[in-house]
């Protein structure tokens, strides 16, 4: 993922090239968005972590909407921003930059590829969504209970 936000960082830095007015400001916005939010879930992930709780795999954070609310909230806000949903920081940033570049016919496909890439983003915030809350222990535990394939 870090190298998706780096791409996107471009986006804005190419259309700062191409002489869009306010891509400058935009990247700096994408800059201070993204760095907040990557550190936010680091510090929620360390916290976790120095909490007794081993988190080292993903199943390790598994129920922690039940163990620890608060926590698995505040680190679904940083995940939902770092997918870029709305209405986050980080759906904000990658707006402004899209719009920015848009302004550059030359530009369009480069943000019609960004914007793709985002809905994949989206995958990953659905992985942890479903670990944090239990729905893939939950699913697996129903699944091993019928047997093969599905099939009682």
């Amino acid at each position: 993922m870090p190298i998706a936000y780096a791409c996107y960082l471009l986006i804005g830095v190419t259309a700062a090239g191409f002489g869009v007015p306010g891509a400058k400001s935009t990247v700096i916005f994408y800059l201070v968005a993204y760095v907040a939010t990557t550190l936010g879930a680091f510090t929620v992930a360390s916290w976790v972590g120095r909490k007794g709780d081993e988190c080292q795999n993903v199943d390790d954070w598994a129920g922690l909407a039940r163990r620890r609310p608060a926590i698995a909230l505040v680190m679904t806000l940083f995940m939902l921003s770092l997918g870029g949903f709305p209405p986050t920081g980080g759906f904000f940033a990658k707006f402004y930059l899209f719009r920015a570049a848009v302004e550059r016919p030359e530009l369009v496909w480069l943000v019609v590829a960004a914007v793709l890439n985002s809905l994949v983003s989206g995958q990953v915030v659905r992985i942890y969504a479903d670990t944090v809350a239990g729905w893939r222990r939950a699913r697996a535990k129903r699944a091993w209970g019928r047997g093969w394939a599905g099939r009682p």
